[in-house]
Protein backbone atom coordinates (compact mmCIF):
# COMPACT_ATOMS: atom_id res chain seq x y z
CA UNK A 1 0.00 0.00 0.00
CA UNK A 2 1.16 3.35 -0.75
CA UNK A 3 1.80 5.98 1.51
CA UNK A 4 -1.02 8.40 3.14
CA UNK A 5 -0.40 12.17 2.24
CA UNK A 6 -0.71 14.70 5.23
CA UNK A 7 -3.77 15.73 3.69
CA UNK A 8 -5.13 11.83 3.38
CA UNK A 9 -4.21 11.30 7.07
CA UNK A 10 -5.92 14.64 7.79
CA UNK A 11 -9.33 13.80 5.75
CA UNK A 12 -8.95 9.94 7.29
CA UNK A 13 -8.98 11.57 11.15
CA UNK A 14 -12.25 14.15 10.11
CA UNK A 15 -14.03 10.97 9.38
CA UNK A 16 -13.12 8.25 12.06
CA UNK A 17 -12.29 10.33 14.95
CA UNK A 18 -14.66 13.49 13.80
CA UNK A 19 -13.23 16.04 16.60
CA UNK A 20 -12.86 19.52 15.79
CA UNK A 21 -8.94 19.82 16.58
CA UNK A 22 -8.29 18.00 13.45
CA UNK A 23 -6.92 20.94 11.82
CA UNK A 24 -4.74 22.05 14.99
CA UNK A 25 -2.61 19.09 14.33
CA UNK A 26 -0.30 20.22 11.21
CA UNK A 27 2.90 21.24 11.76
CA UNK A 28 3.52 24.36 13.71
CA UNK A 29 7.03 25.27 14.35
CA UNK A 30 6.19 28.34 16.52
CA UNK A 31 4.87 25.28 18.89
CA UNK A 32 7.07 24.12 21.83
CA UNK A 33 7.37 20.50 22.39
CA UNK A 34 5.08 20.39 25.38
CA UNK A 35 2.77 22.59 23.17
CA UNK A 36 2.61 19.54 20.80
CA UNK A 37 2.53 16.88 23.34
CA UNK A 38 -1.34 18.48 24.36
CA UNK A 39 -2.27 19.12 21.19
CA UNK A 40 -1.69 15.27 20.01
CA UNK A 41 -3.03 13.77 23.70
CA UNK A 42 -6.56 13.76 22.45
CA UNK A 43 -5.55 12.18 19.29
CA UNK A 44 -3.50 9.76 20.98
CA UNK A 45 -5.53 8.90 23.15
CA UNK A 46 -8.52 8.66 20.83
CA UNK A 47 -6.73 5.88 18.78
CA UNK A 48 -5.36 3.95 21.63
CA UNK A 49 -8.98 3.30 22.49
CA UNK A 50 -10.01 2.54 18.94
CA UNK A 51 -6.43 0.87 18.16
CA UNK A 52 -5.47 -1.00 21.08
CA UNK A 53 -1.50 -2.35 20.29
CA UNK A 54 -2.70 -5.41 22.58
CA UNK A 55 -4.40 -6.67 25.34
CA UNK A 56 -2.59 -9.18 27.31
CA UNK A 57 -5.11 -11.83 26.43
CA UNK A 58 -4.63 -15.46 25.03
CA UNK A 59 -6.03 -15.55 21.87
CA UNK A 60 -6.88 -19.35 22.34
CA UNK A 61 -8.31 -19.24 26.36
CA UNK A 62 -8.97 -15.71 26.72
CA UNK A 63 -7.03 -15.95 29.85
CA UNK A 64 -6.12 -11.39 30.53
CA UNK A 65 -3.20 -12.05 33.27
CA UNK A 66 -0.70 -14.58 32.30
CA UNK A 67 0.42 -14.10 28.62
CA UNK A 68 3.98 -13.18 28.28
CA UNK A 69 6.23 -11.75 25.66
CA UNK A 70 8.85 -13.97 24.80
CA UNK A 71 10.74 -12.42 21.95
CA UNK A 72 10.21 -10.62 18.78
CA UNK A 73 11.36 -11.92 15.32
CA UNK A 74 11.16 -11.41 11.81
CA UNK A 75 7.71 -11.84 10.26
CA UNK A 76 7.03 -14.79 8.09
CA UNK A 77 6.63 -14.44 4.22
CA UNK A 78 2.60 -14.95 4.87
CA UNK A 79 3.26 -12.20 7.99
CA UNK A 80 5.26 -10.00 5.66
CA UNK A 81 2.35 -10.36 2.94
CA UNK A 82 0.23 -8.08 4.96
CA UNK A 83 2.87 -5.88 5.59
CA UNK A 84 4.30 -7.48 8.68
CA UNK A 85 8.26 -6.39 9.52
CA UNK A 86 8.16 -7.70 12.67
CA UNK A 87 6.52 -10.74 14.72
CA UNK A 88 6.03 -10.53 18.67
CA UNK A 89 5.96 -14.38 19.96
CA UNK A 90 3.96 -14.86 23.12
CA UNK A 91 3.10 -17.93 25.24
CA UNK A 92 0.02 -18.32 27.65
CA UNK A 93 0.93 -19.98 30.99
CA UNK A 94 -2.50 -20.56 31.89
CA UNK A 95 -3.25 -23.29 28.80
CA UNK A 96 0.48 -23.37 27.53
CA UNK A 97 -0.38 -21.88 24.18
CA UNK A 98 2.22 -19.78 21.69
CA UNK A 99 0.69 -17.83 18.98
CA UNK A 100 2.32 -14.80 16.73
CA UNK A 101 0.73 -11.11 16.80
CA UNK A 102 2.34 -9.61 13.41
CA UNK A 103 3.54 -6.16 13.94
Amino acid sequence: ADPMSHRQILGWLRTYWRDSSVDTLGFDSSRSVDDTGLVLLPLLSWFNREYPYYQQQCIKCGDLTETRLLATTRASNLERSFDAGRTEVYRCHACSCYYRVPR
